[in-house]
């Protein structure tokens, strides 16, 4: 089954993430609990970070994304109210959005996005439209490996570990 054939499936249970003008859909099986941002230890956070939250018993990093999908250290991206916890059941990392929504509808027909539309490593999956506005499909595993290659990690953002 091709990437997007999977994602159609996938994402009939919608989380759908918002942040910086981006409207990101996650498979909800990836969307693992939304948080309070004020719930966040922002002392000595990850690189290219906002700081930690506690994911079963474990400081798990938190980042803000701008609109092209690379993390951002700043007022404005730091003061989103919400913090949706992404992952695969073992890796998981934070992500501040403006508003995160989970719904039962009917699953969007995603189109591969265009090769000259993406940079090398996007974790955009297909594209889709959801009254009228845009919406990108991706999975934990695409954006945990696109924060990682920015911020210069080898392995997965979900095992970073915090001691606080």
């Amino acid at each position: 089954m091709s990437d997007i054939a999977t994602i159609e499936v996938a994402l009939s249970a919608r989380g759908l993430l918002s942040f910086a003008g981006v409207r990101i859909l996650l498979d909800t099986g990836d969307l693992r609990m939304i948080e309070s941002a004020s719930d966040l230890v922002r002392t000595d956070p990850p690189p290219q970070g906002v700081g930690w939250i506690a994911v079963s018993e474990q400081w798990r990093p938190v980042y803000a994304l701008s609109f092209d999908l690379t993390p951002q250290v700043d007022a404005a991206s730091a003061a989103r109210p919400v913090c949706a916890v992404i992952g695969d059941g073992r890796n998981f990392f934070g992500l501040l959005c403006d508003d995160v929504l989970v719904s039962r509808g009917e699953p969007l027909a995603f189109r591969a996005p265009p090769r000259s539309m993406l940079g090398a490593g996007s974790p955009i999956l297909g594209l889709s439209s959801d009254h009228g506005r845009l919406v990108c499909g991706t999975d934990a595993a695409s954006l945990a490996r696109c924060i990682g290659t920015a911020i210069g990690l080898d392995r997965r953002i979900g095992r970073e570990v915090a001691e606080t």
